[in-house]
């Protein structure tokens, strides 16, 4: 069973004991809460925001965008050091010469990452069923946007736990997750141009796939489906290319960790 994992059970009873674990959830919320509301407060606002349903469309894809842009801020610090903190706390060498196989040491360490920000996620959803009294989405639309958002948060957990067990130290490990993240988010945007400046009569998108904003970008547009068809725009892209690239990331973390010396 998963939940029988002793670094599991662990990590998730340190995670209870830190105050931490109290106040983000608030900080989250509260963030999720006023964005709402000035969501809201604009679209009424607005002369030519349209029919009712348009509120609750609006509401939703903006949390949506908030909840991505939170989770991507929040995930690389949690999980970065998942391995160099054993190391600051002096107890790593304690856990390697436990008779626990290395992979269930990854496993723990990298679900335990994964269910804290889950938790985090599932205090997002009465905002986000806001929407559903206005009318403007569907279940469909809800579970895709979850699926991306719970793919990315695994995609920047595994990331976390590959940096954590290549760098001695937390911070360091913290900040160059960080710079990974951003290196991706700006280089796949970036290497998008440089294709299209060079061949203009390019149609379809390449690099921006890597961006885990792209599914709900293009969710969020109103275009035909013939015309998705004939650009080559497909939200699923996205996802599965995270997590082709999270279950590397897990592998490797697997077996940097069997490497381990303290």
């Amino acid at each position: 069973m998963i939940f029988r994992n002793p670094i599991l059970n662990r990590e998730i009873d340190h995670r209870m004991r830190d105050n931490r674990t109290y106040w983000i959830p608030t900080v989250y919320i509260f963030i999720l809460g006023l964005v709402t509301l000035v969501t809201y407060l604009m679209v009424v606002k607005n002369p030519n925001s349209g029919p009712g349903w348009v509120i609750g469309k609006t509401i939703f894809h903006v949390i949506a965008f908030t909840q991505m842009a939170l989770i991507i801020l929040l995930v690389p610090s949690v999980s970065a050091g998942a391995i160099t903190g054993e190391r600051d706390r002096g107890t790593l060498s304690m856990l390697l010469v436990t008779p626990m196989p290395r992979r269930r040491i990854a496993a723990g360490k990298l679900l335990a990452s994964i269910l804290y920000v889950l938790f985090l996620i599932s205090t997002s959803i009465p905002f986000a069923a806001l929407s559903f009294g206005f009318g403007g989405t569907d279940l469909r639309l809800l579970g895709i946007t979850y699926g991306c958002i719970i793919v990315t948060v695994f995609f920047l957990a595994s990331l976390g736990l590959v940096v954590s067990t290549l760098m001695r130290r937390t911070v360091p490990a913290i900040l160059l997750a960080y710079g990974l993240v951003a290196a991706l988010l700006v280089g796949s945007g970036a290497a998008e141009l440089a294709l299209h400046a060079f061949y203009k009569d390019f149609k379809s998108i390449v690099f921006v796939y890597l961006n885990p904003f792209t599914p709900l970008v293009l969710n969020a547009m109103d275009m035909p489906s013939a015309e998705i068809a004939n650009k080559h725009l497909y939200w699923w892209i996205t996802p599965l290319l995270l997590l082709l690239l999270s279950l590397i990331f897990t592998a490797v973390a697997g077996r940097r960790i069997r490497s381990l010396r303290e």
